[in-house]
């Protein structure tokens, strides 16, 4: 059965966006997930490395390095920004295919772990941190691989609840 052939069309310019650059930066080595933290004072975010995060202002300029605490066989390479009950930014961070989600306070602090040890059968493909009962205490909500579902956990590390229904969990946002 013979199929129609659609003719493409030449490529143009966009007539109403553009792309313009505004800065770069090369104090970071090895960037890798990046996010921007809302607030007062707008901050970018970006992974330097597995062990530690670059702060930047809006403008791209390095404003500090922050070395995670970490245990010493793990890295993280995605971040997801939240607040505490006290209003102040937290991180929360995994591997893709990790074994174990943290939660740093802006200063790398390592507030909370999940699990307390790592899962050699399972793996995490996302995190948030979020409010989900309204209580003003973030939880930290891990997607996993597989048949473990998700996961709600408090900021001392405990699970809070799980929920199987959704099996292979890909991103949460």
């Amino acid at each position: 059965e013979a199929t129609e052939r659609q003719d493409v069309p030449p490529a143009s310019k966009p007539e109403k966006l553009s792309i313009k650059q505004l800065w770069t930066n090369a104090e970071v080595s090895d960037p890798g997930n990046m996010l921007l933290v809302p607030g007062k004072r707008k901050q970018i975010i970006v992974m330097a490395g597995w062990n530690q995060v670059a702060v930047l202002d809006i403008d791209g300029k390095l404003n500090r390095r922050v070395k995670l605490e970490l245990p010493a066989d793990d890295g993280v390479s995605v971040l997801r920004a939240g607040k505490s009950e006290k209003d102040r930014a937290l991180l929360a961070a995994t591997t893709r295919g990790g074994r174990r989600a943290f939660v740093f306070d802006f200063a790398g602090k390592r507030i909370a772990q999940y699990p307390a040890k790592p899962s050699p059968s399972s793996s995490i493909t996302d995190v948030v941190l979020a409010d989900l009962n309204n209580d003003k205490r973030p939880e930290l909500i891990v997607g996993w691989q597989g048949n473990v579902g998700i996961h709600s956990v408090d900021m001392q590390g405990r699970r809070q609840w799980t929920n199987r229904a959704m099996s292979g969990v890909f991103a949460m946002s």
